[in-house]
């Protein structure tokens, strides 16, 4: 397209509106002097960031990016009229050989070449002897914060240009401000460390901080960085899942500086224990956190590598008797189901807890002839007798509930007393533990 000198716009009458004037260095608007006026919505109630030289303004409230290509070369000279603001300042930096290190340049401090806080409708940007492919950049603050317009208008006579909208450069790049969210952490089992795994954004560029909540509730640490163009997963190298349940989330920071940060994830932390009153594996855990799911399947196998869904309960609930465990050790797990597959774990989608093992030993009631209790019922003193065995082991005497009420260890005898006469009437159970196994007598206390 021709190149239009200015001496000739104040015949045209063209004006083109930017609505959306809340903007930024990375995604500043192209000013095309092809045109008499070029007008802009305004601001309010925003902050310019921190880091510019702002020249002679000591604060810049409200601000609007405008950034302009010089064409023609010469003398520049840009009117900032106001309509409905009754204060606008600006700021303006340059020249840049190229698009890419104007921001870079700006926010490292360099110095303003024109700048004004006139109590004023009207400013005036000067750009002197400007040079042909050369950058510059102009803050218009709208100081009043009061809603309305402003309008870019070249002054008749001047000689430089910068070029049109359809002209060199390409447009600005513009950076999307992505939000990347974590698709799922879980534990990977076979070293005990916590992977974190998102899906991949082809239209992100810029590096993912991982970061990962220290001791202090929301506050949070970057404990790896992974760039876009690389993998979508990082493992915890620090983590242990068999302590503790741990909180992450991802910081994006992309090319232009952009920072923006995932909703936290937080893995599930499962408990086991053995119930020496009922004989079966009890299991408890936390909920998963970073997103909605309906299930809590519970994965059981004889190691940790051999695990299988074994059952499936509500979400609502996060605790579990196992009442028909295996006979020895059963290593279980915790897992979710995301409602987003995520991409580089298709095949195993689910996110799982530590594994936590228990240990399953025989309960046998023995009959009168090897343990003998006597009196029985009895409101005081009851006789325990091993008849002709000696043994070791730990004593107990339990309630219904399971709860502990005595306990005694014994070191090879083959006979005990205990004192019923301080527990309240009822059914008890006595518990022998011993290296082989556990046994149980019923007990009844009379009063």
């Amino acid at each position: 397209m021709k190149k239009t000198y200015f001496s000739l716009m104040v015949m045209f009458s063209l004006s083109i509106l930017k609505l959306n004037a809340q903007n930024d260095c990375s995604t500043a608007y192209e000013y095309a002097s092809e045109f008499v006026g070029t007008s802009f919505a305004t601001v309010t109630n925003t902050s310019a960031p921190v880091g510019p030289n702002y020249g002679c303004l000591s604060s810049c409230s409200n601000p609007t990016w405008i950034y302009l290509q010089i064409c023609v070369p010469g003398n520049i000279a840009i009117n900032i009229i106001s309509n409905g603001v009754t204060d606008v300042d600006f700021v303006a930096w340059g020249p840049f050989s190229n698009q890419a290190n104007m921001c870079s340049g700006i926010f490292g401090g360099t110095s303003a070449i024109d700048c004004s806080f006139a109590t004023s409708t009207t400013e005036q940007v000067n750009f002197s002897n400007v040079a042909v492919g050369e950058f510059y950049m102009i803050l218009v603050s709208n100081f009043s914060n009061q809603p309305g317009t402003f309008t870019l208008t070249a002054v008749a006579g001047t000689t430089g240009a910068s070029c049109d909208s359809t002209g060199i450069p390409a447009p600005f790049p513009v950076c999307t401000y992505p939000t990347q969210q974590i698709c799922k952490v879980s534990t990977n089992n076979v070293v005990n460390k916590n992977v974190i795994v998102w899906n991949e954004d082809n239209a992100f560029v810029g590096d993912y901080n991982v970061q990962r909540e220290a001791t202090t509730m929301n506050v949070f640490s970057t404990i790896g960085t992974v760039s876009s163009v690389d993998s979508t997963t990082f493992q915890d190298p620090i983590s242990n899942p068999i302590q503790q349940s741990y909180r992450y989330r991802i910081q994006s920071v992309d090319t232009c500086g952009n920072i923006t940060y995932s909703y936290p994830h937080k893995t599930i932390h499962l408990l086991t224990n053995y119930n020496t009153f009922t004989g079966y594996p009890q299991l408890a855990w936390n909920n998963y956190q970073g997103f909605n799911y309906p299930t809590h399947y519970i994965y059981r196998g004889t190691s940790p590598q051999t695990l299988s869904l074994y059952d499936s309960i509500s979400a609502s609930f996060t605790s579990y008797t196992d009442v028909a465990p295996l006979a020895g050790t059963n290593y279980y797990s915790i897992a979710v189901n995301p409602p987003v597959p995520c991409t580089p774990l298709r095949a195993i989608d689910l996110s799982f807890s530590n594994v936590s093992p228990v240990l399953v030993t025989s309960i046998e009631e023995l009959g009168e002839s090897l343990i003998t209790v006597y009196p029985n019922p009895s409101n005081g003193i009851i006789n325990v007798s091993f008849g002709s065995n000696i043994v070791s082991g730990k004593l107990s005497l339990v309630d219904i509930t399971g709860r502990e009420l005595m306990m005694n260890h014994l070191q090879n005898i083959n006979q005990f007393q205990l004192d019923a006469s301080d527990f309240a009437a009822g059914f008890y159970y006595l518990m022998l533990q011993t290296d082989t196994g556990t046994v149980r007598k019923n007990i009844i206390v009379s009063k």
